[in-house]
């Protein structure tokens, strides 16, 4: 329900003007989703263009089941791809 009503919000701003290279920056992509053996934690990667990178980056990140108390485990230039329990 929730990404119900988060897609009205954001959907009908995307076509209010042309698609920029800058709005492509904008966006980050949700992927390699793995859920803990004991279903309390997902973890995931973001990936996003970064301008001064040629390369996309991509940081891992974990939730609660609930998508509660996110958290970023991983930073930096160089990607990380494969979370695992």
């Amino acid at each position: 329900m929730r990404l119900r009503n988060l897609l009205c919000l954001v959907l009908p701003s995307m076509f209010l003007h042309a698609w920029t290279p800058n709005d492509m920056l904008k966006v980050k992509a949700v992927g390699n989703v793995q859920v803990s053996p004991d279903s309390r934690y997902v973890a995931f990667t973001v990936t996003r263009q970064l301008l001064e990178q040629p390369e996309p980056n991509s940081q891992i990140r974990l939730v609660r089941e609930d998508g509660s108390h996110p958290c970023q485990l991983t930073r930096g230039d160089r990607s990380c791809t494969i979370p695992r329990w």
